[in-house]
């Protein structure tokens, strides 16, 4: 499988972060240019940094969200790293601005086949298109604030304009 930001991003919509309010890809709502942003059912913010190249992992440091030393992006609760797991080198978890950051691995779980095709299988993780690995738990930021009800209402806004553009992409190559 060729990774890209939006492959691991509807991987981690469809596992990881199936049971959220909303989820909002690339966004710049809290201040700061997010891969993905995920409202939780608690109204805490959830960052969630999209990697597919080892160079970009190492580079993130640099970001304006990083700055002044910070242990969390402002206004986030957990933020995480999401890579395919065969970019992933240990000595990757010294790079990274904070070590309160989670780090997430993603690999591709294949169906398996038969000479009649495709096995139907009832293990849940048999039925994924990717299997995630956590290499580190995302620390919370326990000075976080809730979401306020006018923020929610914003990125819900604006994850469904994502949805209508995704719409007409779509019809684009009807």
């Amino acid at each position: 499988m060729i990774w890209s930001e939006a492959k691991i991003g509807r991987s981690l919509a469809k596992t990881v972060f199936h049971q959220n309010l909303v989820l909002l890809p690339n966004s710049t709502w809290p201040g700061f240019e997010s891969d993905l942003l995920v409202v939780t059912p608690d109204l805490y913010l959830i960052d969630v940094e999209i990697k597919v190249a080892r160079q970009d992992m190492v580079r993130d440091a640099l970001k304006g969200k990083w700055a002044s030393s910070c242990k969390w992006p402002s206004h986030v609760w957990k933020h995480y790293y999401a890579v395919p797991k065969l970019l992933w080198k240990r000595e990757l978890l010294d790079t990274l601005p904070s070590k309160q950051s989670g780090v997430l691995l993603l690999t591709e779980n294949p169906p398996r086949y038969t000479e009649l095709g495709a096995v139907a299988n009832s293990r849940y993780a048999d039925s994924l298109p990717v299997i995630v690995d956590v290499v580190r738990h995302a620390q919370p930021n326990t000075g976080a604030d809730k979401l306020s009800h006018e923020s929610l209402i914003e990125i819900a806004r604006l994850a469904s304009m994502r949805m209508w553009q995704a719409f007409a992409s779509a019809e684009d190559f009807e």
